[in-house]
C-alpha cells in the first residue's frame, strides 16, 4: 500500500491490471485528467514521492505534451501506467531486464540496447526517460544508443544524483551531434 500525504487516501496498484485502483470513494471522484505527478502518485511510482520530481515532470509535460514515451527502468510499471491518466492518448513503452505484465515493454539490459533498437526500429519518441541503473556508463550508453530514437524537439531526461558534470558534458556533445 502507498499512502499519499496530499489526499490522505490509501492507494493500491494492481500490477497485473491495466489500471491503478484505490478505494471506491476516490475511484468515483476520479473522472478528470491528472497532472503527471498526481498520476505517478496514484499509480504507486516513486517519481513524485520519494524523489520529488513531480513538479519537474508537470512543467515538462505541460510544455511538451508527449504522445510517445520511452522509459528505461520501469520496476513494476507504475510510471508507465501513470501516462494513462493525463487526459490524452500517450503510448508509453518501457525497457527493463524483466518483463512487467500489463505494460508495453522491451526486455533489455544496459548498456546493451540492441534489442530495443531492433524491436522498435524506425520509431521516434517525444520523451525518453532514463531512470534505470543510475550508473554513468549505462546512462551514457542510453544516450548514445537511444538518442537516435528522439523526435526533433523531444526531450531526453536522465535521472542522475551523481556524475552530473560528466553526464552534462556528454549530453552537450550528443546534442550537438544530433542537430
Amino acid at each position: 500500500f502507498f499512502s499519499s500525504r496530499r489526499r490522505h487516501t490509501r492507494f493500491k496498484c494492481d500490477w497485473s491490471s491495466d489500471v491503478c485502483s484505490s478505494d471506491l470513494r476516490l475511484q468515483q471522484q476520479k473522472t478528470a485528467p491528472m497532472k503527471i505527478s498526481e498520476a505517478f502518485t496514484y499509480c504507486g511510482s516513486d517519481k513524485n514521492t520519494v524523489h520529488h520530481y513531480g513538479p519537474f515532470y508537470d512543467g515538462l509535460i505541460e510544455t511538451l505534451k508527449p504522445r510517445t514515451v520511452l522509459e528505461v527502468g520501469v520496476h513494476k510499471g507504475a510510471s508507465l501506467r501513470a501516462w494513462r491518466h493525463v487526459g490524452y492518448p500517450v503510448e508509453a513503452i518501457g525497457i527493463d531486464r524483466q518483463r512487467v505484465d500489463g505494460v508495453a515493454m522491451v526486455v533489455a539490459t544496459a548498456p546493451d540496447f540492441a534489442p530495443v533498437l531492433t524491436q522498435l526500429e524506425g520509431r521516434k519518441f517525444d520523451l525518453i526517460i532514463d531512470d534505470g541503473s543510475h550508473r554513468l556508463t549505462d546512462q551514457l550508453a542510453a544516450v548514445d544508443q537511444l538518442g537516435q530514437m528522439l523526435e526533433p524537439g523531444g526531450y531526453f531526461c536522465v535521472r542522475s544524483e551523481e556524475h552530473t558534470s560528466e553526464l552534462q558534458s556528454h549530453l552537450n556533445l550528443v546534442c550537438r551531434l544530433l542537430l
